[in-house]
């Protein structure tokens, strides 16, 4: 992650960390999508989806995927905290960044 002050705002920023919010939504979205494959509705009653499977073959899609969601918001709570680290010590001026 980089970071830089704008020489005319004041204003701090930062870059990075793209690959930890597409990790999020790669879970999400693969947990929506096996939730409707295999599970059923998800807004409804359903006694099963699309794709007919045994059940201990859902179990394990859906530990697998819930464990692949846990881990992307663990990353995203872990990229926001050191960028919220940064900046206060930025701002209390002992780190100093380049202006821009």
């Amino acid at each position: 992650m980089s970071f830089w002050k704008d020489s005319k705002s004041a204003s701090i920023y930062v870059k990075g960390g793209t690959h930890m919010h597409a990790a999020f939504v790669i879970g999400t979205a693969s947990r929506i999508i096996v939730s409707v494959l295999f599970i059923g509705n998800l807004f409804g009653p359903s006694q099963h989806g699309i794709i007919y499977v045994s059940s201990s073959a859902i179990l394990i899609a859906t530990i697998v995927f819930d464990l692949l969601l846990m881990i992307s918001v663990g990353l995203l709570i872990g990229i926001n905290r050191r960028i919220l680290i940064r900046y206060n010590l930025i701002n209390e001026g002992t780190e100093n960044i380049s202006e821009k």
